[in-house]
């Protein structure tokens, strides 16, 4: 029976003493970004479909997103076509 679910990945044995950090995108609010612009030209900013950060729609801009939280610093941001 399948009911949309993706199938898990295959098992993977490790020495007890190895912490593995899965990392998964974020889910940004939707009322979240309808409030965060861009810090330097006040632009929308756009969720990136890794989710590693918020792209501004005009600059281009990319602030990341660090331990589930936005890094709305200029000074942080990289500029992406």
């Amino acid at each position: 029976m399948h009911c949309g679910l993706k199938k898990p990945p295959p098992a993977v044995f490790l020495p007890h003493n190895v912490l593995i950090h899965w990392v998964l995108p974020m889910a940004i609010s939707k009322e979240l970004l309808e409030i965060l612009v861009c810090p330097l030209c006040k632009a929308t900013v756009e969720l990136k479909p890794d989710g590693s950060g918020l792209k501004c729609v005009q600059c281009k801009r990319v602030y990341p997103i660090r331990d589930d939280i936005p890094v709305m610093l200029i000074d942080e941001a990289k500029v992406e076509e």
